[in-house]
């Protein structure tokens, strides 16, 4: 590669080449995303979800600006029609170029639309949501998990976007999983609520 590298006009041409790099790789993921809208659309609002925000994921420039920066996430938020004690429910699916997957959350926002702290109710919340395997955040603000897809954005994993098959089963198990939280979430609302009016 060295070699060739340096004949001729190689490693100019390459280099040019190599500024293209990240434009292809956030058109691959915006499909992704487009595709996985889609796909959890059709599903989630069977049990009281709607799409909420699609934030950063609806434009490729904006895929391409968060992935310049390695904690900002690109994420797909879905509320609850059901409001407790003026808090909304809200779940969705994210990942930033310094995750180790894409992960699924749940969190909770005020009338504000500011994020409620889990720390006082987490032990209920952890109790009544065990068997999603779900993880306190370390700033107690969600709840989430990993999808166990394998895809980190820096690896050879991102290649599994491009592939239609691969895609397509990563694609399946974020809204599988996405649709088990909402489906215990719409099942236990009740006991959730008793929960949620303590905040």
């Amino acid at each position: 590669m060295k070699e060739f590298l340096l004949k001729n006009n190689n490693l100019k041409i390459v280099e040019e080449l190599s500024k293209s790099i990240p434009e292809a790789k956030a058109e691959i993921e915006f499909k992704f995303w487009n595709e996985l809208k889609e796909e959890i659309g059709g599903s989630i609002g069977e049990y009281g979800f709607s799409l909420d925000n699609d934030q950063g994921v609806s434009e490729v420039n904006k895929i391409k600006n968060a992935r310049n920066n390695k904690w900002s996430p690109l994420e797909m938020y879905y509320v609850y029609e059901d409001y407790f004690n003026e808090n909304v429910l809200s779940i969705g699916v994210a990942n930033a170029k310094a995750d180790e997957d894409f992960y699924l959350f749940f969190q909770i926002f005020d009338k504000d639309v500011q994020e409620v702290g889990l720390k006082n109710i987490e032990e209920e919340l952890l109790k009544k949501l065990t068997t999603l395997s779900l993880k306190t955040s370390s700033g107690a603000t969600n709840l989430y998990k990993y999808c166990d897809t394998d895809f980190q954005y820096e690896n050879k994993n991102f290649y599994k976007l491009q592939d239609e098959g691969k895609r397509k089963e990563v694609i399946k198990k974020i809204k599988d999983g996405l649709l088990e939280i909402a489906v215990h979430i719409d099942e236990n609302r009740s006991e959730i609520g008793k929960i949620l009016k303590g905040i």
